[in-house]
């Protein structure tokens, strides 16, 4: 049995803004590639070009917010992109 329409939206109602804006951003600069927005604040960490700006002391929450949100993704084999409503 696969998960249900409830187990989506428990999950997009735990999510805060600044998990929305991280998948946005992934969307719309990524192409919903987790792994390249993360080599992207790697960059940023190790001082190289990188496409967008984050403040340094947030780099390790992100990371960590991509990580829940990568796992969300491979363990129901869906986008949270595509379950975002009116966008």
């Amino acid at each position: 049995m696969g998960p249900s329409t409830d187990d989506y939206q428990e999950f997009m109602t735990s999510l805060t803004e600044e998990d929305l804006l991280l998948v946005r951003l992934a969307r719309d600069l990524y192409c919903d590639d987790w792994d390249a927005m993360v080599e992207d604040l790697r960059d940023r960490q190790q001082g190289r070009a990188y496409v967008f700006e984050v403040p340094a002391d947030r780099l390790g929450d992100h990371l960590r917010r991509i990580e829940r949100l990568q796992q969300f993704e491979m363990r129901f084999s869906i986008k949270i992109s595509s379950l975002l409503k009116g966008e």
